[in-house]
């Protein structure tokens, strides 16, 4: 694979971004070009405002050395996505503790004047809380009406405020739809010309995603995670139910069925055997990423809208490291098929890179990063 050199890479997306000639009586909601550039290439950094190993203030702000900053640029992103989980930055009603948005403040002026993006999102530790306490979702916007002022401070060209991440909603889409209409509102007064990030229910999931209707902003790019298919990115965890807690061995590619049947161990029970089996039979590929991610394409195509992935990866439990490798080559090139920027899950999660929070090693992987398309310099 020959890695991509960054400032041509820059300059595909930033082509590829321009809007198509609209249709008579069609208004094209596209934000500029440059700032969907800078969302080409992205990993999101779990454990830097989120599970931090230590919240000494000088060491949630230097959780990443200048040294692992530049070395990111070299290979090649162009941006970090920055969980903020609001159960540790805040008070129950959603009001900062003054140490932690100083913190923020202070990470997002060390990334910007690395040279790389940053897109900062409020990341709850329990999502299924903000559908279900309206305190919860009250806090939401207390914090919001902290964090918004403070970031508006920064380039709206290198930082890009992300309403949530992975709201569930189940079958109460609408609420979700209603509630982030109104964040992006009272964001927005406060940050007049930062690029917002918007998402459906469902766990930004493309199936949301195909359910909401744009918010009336033209400077807002969407979002949605690709964990596809789940069998296979989420074989072995513990913390997605038991249907996938028992997987395991599963391959990728599952094309062709028969070599995908031959290759699998015996599985923990019952359950796993059959979709083991289901997963084999429906012989999982590249194509068949390009296919769904398609969906996603559709949509913006449709509404005339810019997307990116602002999370895709998997396979913490995938004893083939090559078969992870793969699943993660095939899935950034099937979103850079349909022009879509990206940001792998993480650089400190074994989802990703695999990097250790307490070790503090953010060395970058050679075949991670060549999965990437991108290399270390």
């Amino acid at each position: 694979m020959t890695p991509r050199r960054p400032i041509l890479a820059a300059g595909l997306f930033a082509a590829l971004a321009l809007p198509r000639r609209p249709a008579h009586g069609q208004t094209v909601a596209m934000p500029p070009p440059d700032r969907l550039a800078a969302l080409a290439r992205g990993v999101n950094v779990a454990h830097w405002m989120r599970f931090p190993p230590s919240w000494a203030e000088a060491d949630v702000i230097g959780y990443l050395r200048d040294s692992d900053l530049a070395a990111l640029k070299r290979a090649g992103f162009t941006f970090i996505r920055l969980p903020v989980d609001p159960q540790f930055v805040a008070l129950p009603d959603g009001r900062i503790h003054p140490p932690r948005l100083r913190q923020l403040e202070a990470v997002v002026a060390r990334i910007v004047g690395a040279g790389l993006a940053v897109m900062v999102e409020p990341h709850p530790l329990h999502s299924a809380k903000l559908d279900s306490d309206p305190a919860f979702a009250r806090a939401m916007f207390t914090l919001w009406g902290q964090m918004a002022p403070v970031l508006a401070k920064f380039p709206p060209e290198r930082v890009f405020l992300e309403l949530m991440s992975e709201p569930i909603f189940k079958d109460r889409d609408a609420e979700w739809h209603a509630m982030q209409r109104d964040l992006a509102r009272q964001v927005r007064a406060a940050a007049p010309r930062h690029t917002l990030i918007a998402t459906g229910a469902g766990w930004s999931s493309i199936d949301g995603l195909l359910r909401l209707h744009p918010l009336p902003d033209p400077n807002v790019i969407y979002t949605f995670h690709f964990y596809w298919p789940m069998a296979f990115t989420h074989q072995g965890a513990n913390w997605v139910g038991p249907m996938f807690h028992g997987l395991r061995g599963l391959p990728w590619p599952a094309a062709p069925a028969e070599a995908c049947r031959a290759a699998l161990p015996p599985q923990a029970d019952a359950r796993a055997d059959q979709v083991a089996a289901w997963y084999c039979r429906e012989a999982f590929d590249a194509a068949r990423l390009v296919r769904e991610i398609g969906r996603a394409r559709e949509w913006a195509d449709r509404h005339r809208v810019a997307i990116v992935a602002g999370e895709f990866g998997g396979g913490c439990h995938v004893e083939d490291r090559g078969a992870r490798v793969r699943w993660i080559r095939d899935a950034r090139l099937a979103l850079e098929t349909h022009r879509f920027g990206w940001s792998l899950w993480a650089l400190d999660s074994c989802q990703g890179f695999g990097a250790v929070p307490r070790a503090r090693d953010f060395s970058l992987a050679p075949d991670i990063l060549g999965a990437l398309g991108l290399s270390a310099r």
